[in-house]
């Protein structure tokens, strides 16, 4: 285990640094002092003397993400600097929980909700959604997913090579549910701060697509448990884990707060629960 940290230690690094802004709390951040004047972003006019502001180091390491996350550095299935060659599988954890440290400071201070913040939200998402069609081996898809390595291909159920049966899909799921739910929850996350709308369509679909998962037999008939009987969404695929589904579950929740939906009250989850 020690050998295999010390081969992939920067994109640990990555991981300990999301983790450690996403848990801060803005009450006790020091930091230099928010301009105290009135000023408008994205339509909406705030007075930033009411809100604290990130210290200088903690914005260095936002920048420095930047760097390696953004398009004007590198394109979107590159990874160049992120020193992660035998990380095998797991870019795609890195990038949402960016995702998630970022978002805690994009809802707390509107004043991190500038273009300059917003690129690199956007960037993440394209960046987790790299094809394998665009982007070959170096895409998110082949990393996680499509490398012959895994087995991972087009799957059905319950016999996962005969065609006769239920298509369950393939990266993009049902059976995915450990990209599709962080995937569609950095969308979520996306709306949530901007206000765009240009993710929404795409939300809506893996939504509609869990619902049909977890409440029917796939064919259209009311099913307990959902197509694979247990209320829950598998991941590797067939193999489910609780915590794989515990993020769907946050943007279940959340796309009802964005969008005045009743999925969860609706009982979408309420088997496997």
């Amino acid at each position: 285990m020690s050998s295999y940290l010390k081969t992939n230690k920067f994109i640990v690094a990555v991981l300990v640094l999301s983790v450690i802004i996403g848990g801060l709390t803005f009450s006790n951040l020091p930091g230099p002092a928010t301009p105290t004047s009135v000023q408008t972003v994205n339509g909406v006019t705030y007075n930033f003397a009411d809100y604290n502001s990130l210290t200088h180091e903690q914005l260095a390491i936002f920048n420095y993400l930047n760097t390696i996350v953004s398009h004007e550095y590198q394109p979107y299935g590159s990874w160049t600097g992120w020193n992660a060659e035998n990380f095998v599988g797991l870019h795609h954890y890195a990038l949402a929980f960016m995702a998630y440290a970022t978002a805690s400071f994009f809802e707390s201070t509107p004043g991190y909700r500038s273009d300059y913040y917003r690129n690199f939200a956007y960037d993440l998402i394209e960046k987790m959604n790299t094809t394998e069609a665009l982007w070959h081996n170096d895409s998110v898809e082949f990393r996680e997913w499509a490398n012959p390595a895994y087995g991972f291909t087009q799957y059905h159920y319950p016999n996962a090579t005969n065609s006769s049966d239920l298509y369950v899909g393939g990266f993009r799921g049902p059976a995915n549910i450990m990209w599709t739910g962080h995937y569609a929850l950095m969308m979520e996350l996306y709306e949530r701060n901007f206000l765009l709308g240009n993710m929404t369509s795409e939300i809506d679909w893996f939504v509609r697509d869990w619902n049909n998962t977890l409440t029917t037999d796939g064919y259209g008939n009311a099913k307990e448990g959902g197509i694979f009987g247990v209320g829950l969404i598998p991941c590797e695929p067939y193999i489910v884990f609780v915590q794989c589904n515990s993020i769907p579950i946050y943007a279940t929740e959340l796309y009802d707060n964005l969008y005045g939906t009743h999925y969860m009250e609706g009982g979408m989850w309420d088997y496997g629960l």
